[in-house]
């Protein structure tokens, strides 16, 4: 009877031993929200031009596929030659696509595109005289797709280079009303996720 009481206790302990050591740890587990920030600059000393762009994010992943996010925008854009500055306040809602690249030899590669409706005002004034000019709004509907390089479970790096579908720009004689396609780093906007929960 004894033997039989140390062997079930042996092989509860080194079953308990073994469940520990193979059990998924936290940081292992798949986090489902994240908040990012993604930012892009750009200066022209020669044509006195200066525009700054700050866009922090909260997501939410259902799955490895699909994502439901919110996105607010800042944007600030001084204009020597037209004498304007701008403040841009907006509000982007989005569902983010994802196809994560498990053929990727060098590193966890996820293409994405978020689908959504971007809201947008902006307060413009004089750069000479600081009187205020008329606000304009702006909004698009459609997606702009990404790449994310995942550092960890809990970092990743993003970056945005497009943007597929309509736009509108109150500004009557604004080039970038209309609907179309753009794939290029020009607009190369870069940000850092961090995943948890």
């Amino acid at each position: 009877m004894k033997k039989i009481l140390l062997t079930l206790a042996c092989a509860f302990v080194f079953g308990g031993l073994f469940a520990q050591e193979n059990a998924p740890k936290d940081n292992d587990k798949p986090h489902k929200q994240f908040v990012g920030c993604a930012t892009s600059m750009w200066f022209n000393d020669d044509a006195d031009y200066t525009s700054m762009q700050l866009q922090p994010k909260y997501g939410y992943h259902f799955n490895s596929w699909f994502a439901l996010g919110i996105t607010l925008d800042y944007a600030y854009t001084k204009d020597g030659v037209a004498d304007v500055k701008t403040d841009m306040y907006g509000v982007n809602p989005f569902i983010r696509l994802k196809h994560p690249c498990k053929e990727a030899s060098v590193a966890p590669i996820i293409l994405f595109a978020d689908l959504g409706v971007n809201y947008s005002v902006s307060k413009n004034k004089s750069i000479s005289s600081g009187n205020a000019l008329p606000d304009g709004d702006n909004m698009y509907i459609g997606a702009r797709p990404g790449i994310a390089y995942v550092l960890s479970n809990r970092f990743s790096i993003a970056a945005y280079f497009g943007f597929i579908g309509y736009r509108h720009n109150s500004a009557p004689a604004a080039t970038n009303s209309g609907s179309g396609f753009t794939l290029s780093t020009n607009g190369l906007a870069l940000g850092l996720n961090i995943h948890f929960l």
